[in-house]
């Protein structure tokens, strides 16, 4: 049994389509992943304390947490592309949006890998 072109065609469109949806997929993931912190028991123990802060609806403690983490960009600790990010949470959260900043840094701690090293 032989198919017409046109079927065939439409088989190729689909086939191409799917790949092109598990690529765009592929490169959203990736591309959107948050950056490691690194194996630094300060850092850990800095990302942690904004967690505190967030989830207790703290501003004193955000104030904090955010001075700590700045001290530990300043001293080389933490790197600016995890600092920016960690600022991103911070400051929604000082625009109101506690539970979404606690949210975002909830994935950011589940997206850490132990191994990883500060450029991972």
């Amino acid at each position: 049994m032989t198919r017409s072109p046109a079927i065939t065609r439409k088989w190729i469109l689909a086939g191409a389509g799917g790949v092109s949806l598990l690529l765009g997929i592929g490169w959203y993931v990736w591309w959107t992943k948050p950056p490691q912190m690194g194996p630094d028991k300060r850092v850990f123990a800095a990302v942690d304390a904004l967690f505190t802060a967030l989830t207790a609806r703290d501003a004193r403690l955000l104030d904090q947490s955010e001075s700590r983490l700045r001290d530990l960009r300043e001293s080389g600790a933490l790197r600016d592309k995890v600092f920016d990010y960690l600022d991103g949470i911070i400051q929604k959260a000082r625009a109101g949006q506690w539970h979404p900043a606690a949210e975002r840094l909830y994935e950011f701690m589940f997206a850490q890998r132990r191994d990883a090293s500060p450029d991972g």
